[in-house]
């Protein structure tokens, strides 16, 4: 029997800015993954906000009231999101400063 079929994937052109590249490619050493593969996860992982604004941009194409209150709910939704990440990275860091004997000048 041969292979199973892979779902045909896409590939996309970007042209980048040095900024963004160099971003990129430090965050892609070392982390130990290739840029694509990077970047194909963070846009994976945008995917439900990118859905969000298809159907926010449809929505207000179609002069839709609701186009407004839409956007607002998405904003807020993912201004929570944000909050709870950024509590999220400085629990950790705080971890890690303890384990490592250093204060927490944040703190």
């Amino acid at each position: 029997m041969g292979r199973p079929q892979q779902p045909l994937r896409k590939r996309v052109q970007v042209t980048l800015t040095p900024e963004i590249y160099s971003v990129l490619q430090e965050l892609a050493e070392e982390s130990g993954v290739a840029m694509g593969a990077l970047c194909g996860n963070m846009l994976r992982e945008a995917l439900p906000a990118f859905q969000a604004m298809l159907a926010a941009v449809r929505a207000a194409k179609s002069k839709n009231a609701d186009a407004y209150d839409f956007l607002a709910s998405m904003l807020i939704e993912n201004q929570a999101k944000s909050s709870q990440i950024q509590l999220e990275i400085d629990n950790e860091r705080q971890k890690l400063r303890r384990a490592a004997g250093t204060k927490d000048k944040d703190a």
